[in-house]
């Protein structure tokens, strides 16, 4: 018997077996009414079928089956068999970085997508188009390239621009706008602010409603202190969908940050409206009311949030000293000592609540009172509480964070795995920010920032390449 004999009741084997499961799926799908299963299945038969009839040897149609059926391993197996006897064709590198990006292989589909194209330039598109089909999927190679560019954008960004720019070989303007969003985080992540926002200009030109580019700058600014900036892609955000309650929030400590107690106040108001009683919305209200001395209205605020359940101890620790430092500016010096030893009873002061008790005491000629407070708070600094942690976490398995770290500059870990934690100790006044953006196309992300142990600031974002944030000014 010759090898061809050999090869040809291979394939008649496979080819007998895979026709009858196909037979008794098509009578189930049938018989149950789904016709829509019923075409695909169709489909799926003839580009199959289509394996054995052509040049391509038993081990490719094997590898099609094993594709089509989700068992990755075994098919990128038979494909590299097939390759051992059609070396040339470029069909069969498509076939592995369909398989290796299922995988979620990323870097392997990459480097076999761009095999192929090296061998077939005009044919590849052809052959993508015939595994999406098997897959019931769209846009192969936007999803590999996009991916692809993801995963380098760490160790070599070249080759990641490069991808993504090769992403950009798509009908759809989503998917274009969220290639040119993708080449500006990475822009971004080389300090080339400049291309970024040529890149993001370009996103937004593509699909004028991705809000993600427009939070992406607005948290990049934010994090780098640079107000105005940040406001300007917040707004944006804002005029695209009016009800996104965090929005509201980072353009309140926007405008806190550079001193727009006004603005702060109208735009934390908007966000409490939309989310009524958030202790952390009231006690940056509370801030900024105080910042623009409108003191009674601040301690309404506090009182407010002091009235509420379930709130954080960092937050009540933030409004019983921030009280106490109002009471001080107003001259209510008893009330001042008041809130501190509330404070104290109900456990959530800290070392500022003593120096604000020792100020109020010295005020009111109780000399003995006053350093009494001032030894307490020499004692607790030898200790601080002021401990913060950021926590990342989620569904996802690699995430880019950007955060300001405990010398107050900003901070980057690219491609971390989660859950990922950065800790430090801090002091009353100081803003803090994390960010965290989902480097794969599904997927959660929560954010957290504690203080003291208690959650201080949260924020949950999912779905693809998603950013979630969280910051504030510590009380």
């Amino acid at each position: 018997m010759t090898l061809w004999q050999i090869i040809r009741i291979r394939v008649d084997i496979l080819y007998k077996e895979y026709i009858n499961s196909v037979h008794e799926n098509i009578q189930r799908t049938t018989k149950g009414g789904n016709m829509k299963r019923f075409f695909l299945f169709v489909f799926v038969m003839v580009f199959l079928v289509a394996g054995f009839n052509g040049c391509s040897s038993a081990e490719k149609t094997g590898g099609n089956i094993h594709l089509q059926e989700g068992r990755f391993d075994r098919a990128i197996e038979q494909y590299r068999k097939a390759l051992e006897e059609y070396p040339e064709d470029s069909d069969l590198y498509v076939a592995i970085g369909t398989a290796e990006f299922m995988k979620k292989n990323f870097k392997e589909a990459v480097n076999s997508l761009e095999k192929a194209e090296s061998m077939n330039p005009e044919g590849v598109e052809e052959d993508v188009n015939q595994y999406e089909g098997l897959l019931n999927t769209k846009y192969l190679k936007w999803q590999i390239y996009y991916n692809g560019a993801v995963e380098y954008s760490k160790e070599d960004p070249e080759k990641s621009i490069d991808l993504a720019k090769k992403s950009l070989d798509v009908e759809d303007p989503e998917k274009i706008s969220q290639s040119y969003n993708l080449l500006a985080n990475i822009m971004l992540n080389v300090g080339e602010e400049e291309k970024a926002q040529d890149f993001l200009a370009k996103a937004i030109e593509a699909d004028k409603d991705n809000v993600e580019a427009y939070m992406t700058m607005g948290h990049h600014y934010l994090s780098k202190r640079e107000s105005d900036k940040a406001l300007k892609y917040f707004n944006e955000v804002l005029k695209i969908d009016s009800t996104r309650i965090e929005v509201y929030e980072l353009v309140g400590q926007a405008h806190l940050l550079k001193g727009d107690h006004d603005e702060a106040i109208k735009s934390l108001e908007k966000s409490l409206s939309i989310s009524k009683n958030d202790p952390v919305i009231l006690y940056n209200l509370m801030l900024a009311n105080y910042r623009a001395k409108k003191y009674d209205v601040a301690i309404s605020r506090g009182k407010e949030i002091l009235e509420l359940e379930n709130v954080a101890p960092s937050v009540l620790t933030g409004v019983y000293n921030l009280m106490g430092q109002i009471y001080n500016d107003k001259g209510a010096y008893k009330n001042a000592v008041a809130v501190v030893k509330e404070a104290i009873e109900k456990g959530v002061n800290n070392c500022d609540s003593y120096s604000v008790a020792a100020f109020a005491s010295y005020k009111l000629g109780n000399v003995k009172e006053s350093t009494d407070w001032s030894n307490k708070m020499e004692e607790c600094e030898k200790n601080p509480k002021n401990k913060i942690e950021y926590r990342v976490t989620g569904s996802t398995n690699k995430v880019d964070i950007t955060y300001t770290n405990k010398d107050g500059g900003t901070s980057q870990a690219n491609g971390v795995s989660i859950p990922w934690s950065y800790s430090f100790t801090s002091s009353s006044g100081k803003f803090v920010y994390v960010s965290a953006q989902n480097k794969n196309e599904s997927g959660s992300i929560t954010v957290t920032i504690y203080k003291d142990g208690s959650v201080f600031k949260s924020s949950k974002s999912s779905g693809e390449y998603c950013i979630a944030g969280a910051s504030g000014t510590l009380p």
